[in-house]
């Protein structure tokens, strides 16, 4: 294994050996070409002593120190005034004095103020020893020896171009060994500068000389315009350093403001931050959120996260804030080409930390975000109990593979004796077992698609490629992995399941077909104890057309599409003593006709439409009754209550709020209520019936004898009247078992203080079998078919109660009317 640190040392062993052999390159041209070259002819002119060559010295010592910098990409070229002493050296000295004093007064600032390192400074010395050679083998060629000539001006500035030429040439090969990149348009750039500089420079020197030669007096205004030329050159390449850290502060703040996670834009700022300021290496330091330790991103120009520590020196810090709070802190040290920071290097790390700030916490916001958005996806798709996908997921899984044109097995499980569970243990055994069975389905079907919880005790698998023996197989492996018995709450549990199944595209090419026909099968497995049943169209008996019938049913219900039709009851004893009427709903559908009432009771029922349906029932009864009480009739109304009601513990309320906004007598209203709905649940039935007759409404049951109570209860309910089945009296008179037990009802009730009520009385001699055994009421076609509102009141003021032959109806259907303002729970 290779340490990364190895590697590193090796690199940067690898970049001096590259950076040296351009040393050694420069020096040796340079010898060359003073040894070897051709050896011009000098022009003569008079030469300087030692003093003159000793100010020139310190002059490029001067000019050297004062340098001014040129960024290159994270690089930056140096140049300095030092083109001015050259020029009068090339007029006063001889080219080795020249020379040497160019070297010396070089090496003196570059050591002594700018403290450059030896392979900076050995490469400075030996481009210089290259450029001013070769410029000074250029000026001999040219120059006429006249200072005052073109010629000579032309040689002059022929050598400083070639001295500047060099020295980019030369720093630009370095810094390309060094292992960085320039673009070629910044390297012209950066050459262009320093030729105008060059030129500049040269002209102001050649003028300066020859004015001064002429008359000494001139130096005065020579330095005043030496020293404008000085300040605004300064002022130019602060402009131009300040709008290159503006321009780099935005390129990092473009790439921040991306739609990045944490970690790149941690490297992103280091990066950023190296190439904005010109540094050798940056570090940032981000605290973490709670407890932990903090992380630590560097950069050393080529690597980033890397390990190696920032080498003391030269830097700068930012603090990373945001809401008052310290996110981290970013470090950038100098490089070789920038080794100090000043006031403008930290205002631009702290505009780029503000930038990181921003770009840090809005990452963080958006991974929290992205964290949010998976957890939401996974909990809409996911069961939070078993941790199964839910029929979201089911149906999206199911619905891609019926895309694909898979064929696919459908199996709906819904356990058996889970009911039992959840009552006799508590629904947190249920919980536990139903989580228990997500985990049994797993490791039962281990090769199904997806195995989702719909809801309750309902699990539903999916198989691709396999037909029904295998869809068949499947589905017994899960119901015996389920029989195991798990221990809850130190008792064995265990649970069967009845399975349904669906194949894909056979039964169905959606996934609602699928699931629906998998849930007839399943209920088809329910009934007939199979266990496992595929589906068929013989065993489904649903009737889509019905499904319609809701909307039109809630429309016919707040539209007035319904009526109310009554029955009379008629005393046995005496004929002609009319006592009350059963409110019967009728619907006429526009289109579809007379729809039976058992037909569009079991629609609201499953609907939920009862509610509403009751309202009107109820409403529409008791203001009928207040009419009639008006007008001078003794009657009473009695309406149907569904099983729901009987759960609702405001429906005592409900009625006689109802009862108060018709201004009718409670006593007035009775209430019909099944066999079957008061033994769904006896002792909350039976409490609140004992509500609804402390407040004066009149009771009744009704079908006795079809449900599958026991008489024990009829002694515990608190009704005024019992009402014999029609099934009974039908065949009264031709069965004696029937005429038995209609005999036993009446006996038993009237024992208990109830009156007795017949229906389906349709014959004389059911009527007058019904007298002679003390029967109290009649009601039935013999006497009268239900009828509108608007003929109860001429039929109840006429001769007789009873029609002089009627012919016996089909019979009719009962209709279940509940309390108008109870909601179903």
């Amino acid at each position: 294994m290779v340490r990364p640190h190895l590697v590193r040392r090796v690199v940067v062993v690898n970049r001096a050996l590259r950076i040296w052999s351009v040393v050694a390159v420069l020096a040796g041209s340079a010898a060359a070409l003073w040894f070897l070259g051709p050896a011009p002819s000098w022009p003569s002119h008079p030469r300087g002593g030692f003093g003159l060559w000793l100010g020139l010295a310190l002059a490029f010592a001067v000019a050297e120190a004062y340098v001014v910098h040129i960024n290159v990409g994270r690089h930056a070229h140096s140049f300095s005034f030092t083109e001015i002493p050259a020029v009068v050296g090339l007029m006063l000295l001889a080219p080795g004095p020249l020379l040497a004093a160019r070297l010396g007064g070089g090496a003196l600032a570059l050591v002594l103020v700018r403290r450059q390192p030896p392979m900076k400074l050995a490469l400075n010395l030996a481009q210089l020893a290259l450029g001013m050679t070769l410029g000074m083998t250029a000026w001999a060629f040219v120059a006429d020896g006249n200072p005052a000539s073109q010629r000579t001006w032309a040689a002059t500035l022929l050598a400083v171009l070639i001295v500047a030429a060099v020295s980019t040439a030369s720093v630009t090969a370095a810094i390309r060994l060094s292992g960085a990149r320039g673009s070629a348009r910044e390297i012209t750039r950066t050459f262009g500068v320093d030729v105008l500089t060059a030129v500049t420079q040269t002209s102001f020197a050649l003028v300066a000389y020859n004015a001064i030669r002429l008359n000494w007096q001139a130096v005065w205004a020579i330095g005043v315009v030496a020293g404008y030329l000085v300040l605004a050159q300064r002022s130019h390449v602060l402009l131009q350093k300040r709008h290159g850290n503006l321009q780099r502060l935005n390129d990092v703040a473009g790439r921040l403001s991306r739609d990045l996670h944490p970690a790149t834009i941690a490297n992103e700022i280091v990066t950023g931050a190296v190439h904005a300021l010109n540094g050798a290496t940056a570090e940032l330091e981000l605290l973490p959120d709670g407890d932990g330790e903090p992380r630590h991103i560097r950069y050393d120009g080529t690597d980033a996260d890397g390990a190696t520590d920032l080498q003391p020196g030269s830097d700068i810090t930012a603090a990373l804030t945001a809401h008052g709070r310290v996110l981290g802190h970013l470090r950038v040290t100098g490089s070789t080409f920038v080794p100090a920071f000043g006031d403008d290097e930290q205002q631009l790390l702290n505009a780029l930390a503000q930038h990181a700030s921003t770009a840090i916490t809005n990452g963080r916001l958006a991974d929290e975000l992205r964290r949010q958005v998976a957890d939401n996806e996974r909990q809409a798709t996911h069961d939070s109990l078993t941790q199964l996908p839910n029929r979201l997921m089911f149906e999206r899984v199911t619905d891609a593979m019926l895309r694909n044109g898979r064929s696919l097995a459908v199996l709906l499980l819904d356990l058996d004796r889970f009911k039992d569970v959840n009552d006799t243990l508590g629904h947190a055994a249920g919980d536990l077992l139903l989580t228990d069975v997500g985990t049994r389905l797993r490791a039962a079907i281990p090769h199904a698609l997806c195995i989702a919880r719909l809801g309750g005790d309902e699990f539903v698998v999916l198989l691709t490629d396999a037909d029904a023996a295998a869809a068949v197989r499947a589905a017994e492996a899960a119901r015996e992995s389920l029989l195991h018995p798990l221990e809850v709450h130190s008792i064995h549990v265990s649970v069967d399941a009845s399975v349904g199944i669906a194949l894909a595209p056979v039964h169905g090419t959606t996934c609602d077909d699928l699931v629906r026909h998998a849930d007839v099968a399943m209920y088809a497995s329910k009934a007939s104890r199979g266990m496992v049943t595929v589906y068929d169209e013989s065993i489904d008996h649903n009737d889509p057309s019905r499904l319609g019938l809701v909307a039109e049913l809630r429309d016919a219900i707040a539209t007035g599409g319904l009526m109310l039709y009554y029955q009379p009851k008629v005393a046995l004893a005496d004929p002609a003593r009319r006592l009350s009427v059963e409110a019967l709903a009728r619907w006429v559908h526009p289109t579809r006709g007379f729809v039976p009432p058992d037909e569009f009771i079991v629609i609201a029922e499953q609907s939920g439409l009862i509610a509403p349906l009751t309202s009107w029932v109820l409403a529409t009864a008791l203001d009928q009754c207040r009419s009639w009480l008006d007008d001078g009739l003794d009657v009473n109304v009695s309406v149907n209550v569904s099983a729901r009601m009987l759960r609702d513990a405001t429906f005592p309320e409900a009625v006689a709020a109802a009862l108060g906004r018709a201004r009718v007598p409670a006593s007035r209203l009775t209430l019909e209520i099944t066999e079957t709905a008061i033994m769904d649940d006896v002792e909350h039935t039976v409490d609140l019936l004992w509500q609804l007759r402390r407040a004066g409404v009149r009771l009744s049951i009704d079908d006795l004898g079809v449900g599958q109570s026991s008489l024990a209860y009829l002694k515990r309910l608190p009704v005024h009247e019992v009402k014999i089945d029609k099934s009974f009296v039908l065949t009264m008179v031709d069965d004696p078992a029937d005429d038995a037990i209609v005999c036993a009802v009446i006996g038993l009730g009237h024992r208990l203080g109830m009156t007795i009520v017949a229906e389906g009385v349709e014959t004389e001699l059911a009527r007058d079998r019904l007298a002679e055994i003390g029967c109290d009421i009649a009601q039935g076609y013999w006497y009268s078919r239900p009828m509108p509102a608007a003929d109860v009141a001429p039929w109840w003021r006429g001769p007789s109660a009873v029609p002089k032959q009627p012919k016996p109806p089909a019979p009719r259907r009962k209709i279940i009317a509940v309390s108008a303002t109870s909601i179903p729970r």
